[in-house]
């Protein structure tokens, strides 16, 4: 079967008539219904029958499904490939961001380089650490904004800024403590996290070290911003990194940094065989700036 044959076949097969399938691959019917035809004579039997009115998969589609399913979806992320490969390097600086860093403090330094470079454009979109990867290698985004974890061949990673990982709670907990021990925070009611990224592990490698058995609060966040919405009414405490910590959200809440001091590096992510723009490379150096000066180290 040629190319066109499986994207048409395909089409059909999924949404259950020519014209829907017309539609979405953005052709007419006549043409669909032709190409059809054609896949039919260049395999010499039927891959549709017409049963009252509706197309029914023949038991030879059925089996050829199978197999070219497969086959349209990496053909379907090939074409993506290729016209993200077509929009690299048009002038737009494309950001797949952690949203610990992407929800407001990316943002801001976005707004604040612009008033430098007012003609510079943006594009961001926030993924967990594993998609902001995903997102580098589809050729999607050109810039990753993570937190330090494993290590992927063919990328490069820029140093940005050093985190403290703090305690987040409601005010009237923990009073009398500017700063708390893991020890102290195990003593609360603590709300889990889950696929919280290279933190989870340094929060894990603290507890084992320390020998310390957590209280739960029985309730599990899948974000950190969920996390610190509970802690704010008082549900339990949250260890989490500090930009999280300090992004706005719903109600007031109590920053403790973890003592002894555990921290988290903030890298941009890169890939070896693709070259940044001059505004990429620039932006990514004020970002590091930026985040310095925002970190906690920074304001002390």
């Amino acid at each position: 079967m040629r190319i066109r044959h499986i994207e048409v076949f395909n089409a059909i097969y999924s949404l259950g008539s020519v014209s829907a399938a017309a539609r979405y691959l953005h052709i007419t019917q006549p043409t669909a219904s032709k190409v059809l035809k054609n896949a039919e004579h260049y395999l010499g039997y039927q891959l549709f029958i017409r049963v009252d009115g509706k197309l029914i998969a023949t038991p030879e589609a059925e089996i050829l499904y199978k197999k070219t399913a497969e086959i349209n979806k990496q053909l379907i992320e090939l074409k993506l490939l290729s016209e993200n490969l077509k929009n690299t390097g048009t002038g737009k600086i494309r950001i797949a961001a952690i949203p610990a860093i992407g929800i407001e403090f990316l943002p801001r330094a976005m707004q604040a380089y612009q008033l430098q470079h007012p003609n510079v454009k943006f594009e961001i979109q926030l993924y967990q650490s594993q998609d902001v990867v995903k997102a580098l290698f589809s050729h999607d985004k050109d810039i990753g904004i993570l937190f330090e974890g494993e290590s992927y061949p063919g990328t490069t990673q820029t140093h940005l800024t050093q985190g403290q990982c703090v305690c987040v709670c409601a005010p009237d907990t923990l009073t009398d403590k500017n700063t708390v021990s893991m020890a102290e925070i195990a003593e609360q009611n603590i709300i889990s996290m889950e696929n919280s990224g290279p933190l989870e592990h340094i929060f894990h490698r603290e507890f084992t070290r320390e020998s310390l058995t957590k209280n739960s609060a029985n309730i599990t966040a899948q974000t950190y911003l969920v996390a610190k919405n509970l802690a704010a009414l008082g549900t339990g405490v949250a260890v989490m990194d500090e930009f999280s910590a300090r992004t706005t959200s719903y109600g007031d809440i109590a920053i403790k940094p973890v003592v002894p001091a555990l921290h988290y590096q903030v890298i941009a992510m890169t890939l070896e065989q693709t070259s940044l723009s001059v505004d990429a490379e620039r932006f990514v150096l004020f970002l590091t700036e930026f985040l310095s000066a925002e970190a906690i180290a920074g304001k002390n």
